[in-house]
């Protein structure tokens, strides 16, 4: 590394992948899950201006894994055997938020983009799909690079992984069995199709307060990190996935998770537990996103992680930020 560098990372941002094009659109009938986009677009045009920044400063971005959110009736499978498909699903979603194609436009006209795949846009390794992510924003071909979801991203000592692989079970599964059990509970002529299912347990996944097992479930990632920050040549790791924000130090170094700029309604855990009526909190709960009635439940974190290398490639800093107008 022959510069000082600082990097970016933002991870989870679920913007949503349906094309009405092709015919093959499922349709989400509640609001977006990523509705952040004129944030999202004033961070990365300021980053290059940042305080510190450093006029000698190498600057990269990182999309760390479900950046998007492609339609659950489609598997990962299906959009691989169809490349095309796959691109017209990343154009559809660049679509959505043409504030953040501006910003990223201008970010890449003299600094980098790493887009990593997650779970949920495993898609993005395709040539078809980066290819079209590159047109639409119109950047040079060697100004982004692409990862796949089974390789981390190394700058220097730091490790940067989306982190499903150490999930120890689908979280997005059990609550979708929730979920359906309590509509058809409430209401026998309702159905909620694979989408709905999809984005709700999205919004789910990490964000039960006080809850023993997402504590348990995140013990497992502390351990993941803990295992690669016993390496020689690693300082800091950084995974998303969980959608919860976090930075804890750990013998050998630092674990941040750089949470989600997805919508993050606060579920209590009494809407999950075994009492009696939890259920019927829980439909109630549903019923408020389905009706797009947010107030009181809404906890919106817009996180990333800010970190700085040497010239060696040591991490000098690691912080986890919070998204403000002026950075």
């Amino acid at each position: 590394m022959a510069t000082d560098k600082r990097v970016i990372v933002v991870s989870d941002l679920h913007i949503l992948g349906d094309a009405v094009a092709d015919g093959r659109s499922h349709v989400w009938r509640g609001p977006d899950i990523f509705d952040s986009a004129c944030e999202l677009a004033w961070l990365i045009d300021c980053l290059d201006t940042a305080q510190d920044g450093g006029a000698g400063t190498d600057l990269d971005l990182v999309l760390n894994g479900d950046s998007f959110d492609f339609p659950a009736g489609e598997s990962a499978d299906a959009l691989i055997g169809d490349p095309q498909l796959a691109a017209v699903r990343i154009e559809a979603a660049l679509n959505r938020v043409p504030q953040v194609c501006g910003a990223l436009s201008r970010f890449l006209d003299s600094h980098r983009l790493t887009v990593m795949a997650g779970d949920r846009d495993t898609q993005m390794v395709l040539p078809a799909a980066g290819s079209r992510f590159v047109d639409v924003l119109g950047a040079r071909e060697d100004a982004v690079r692409f990862l796949p979801d089974s390789e981390p991203c190394r700058i220097g000592r730091l490790w940067i992984e989306h982190g499903h692989a150490y999930d120890p079970w689908s979280i997005i599964d059990e609550n979708g069995v929730k979920i359906l059990r309590v509509m058809q509970r409430r209401d026998e002529g309702m159905q909620l199709t694979g989408s709905d299912l999809r984005r709700l347990c999205i919004l789910l996944k990490g964000l039960v307060t006080g809850s023993h097992s997402t504590e348990a479930h995140e013990d497992v990632y502390h351990a993941a990190a803990g295992r690669l920050l016993g390496r020689q040549d690693v300082d800091v790791v950084v995974f998303g996935h969980t959608h919860r924000a976090l930075q804890v130090s750990l013998p050998g170094g630092v674990y941040m998770n750089t949470g989600t700029w997805a919508r993050r309604p606060r579920v209590l855990e009494e809407c999950l537990d075994d009492a009696d009526d939890a259920m019927e909190k829980f439909g109630t709960w549903i019923e408020s996103l389905l009706n797009g009635q947010f107030d009181g439940w809404v906890c919106p974190q817009l996180t990333y992680a800010d970190i700085r290398l040497s010239r060696t490639g040591e991490v000098e800093s690691a912080c986890f930020c919070e998204f403000r107008e002026s950075i």
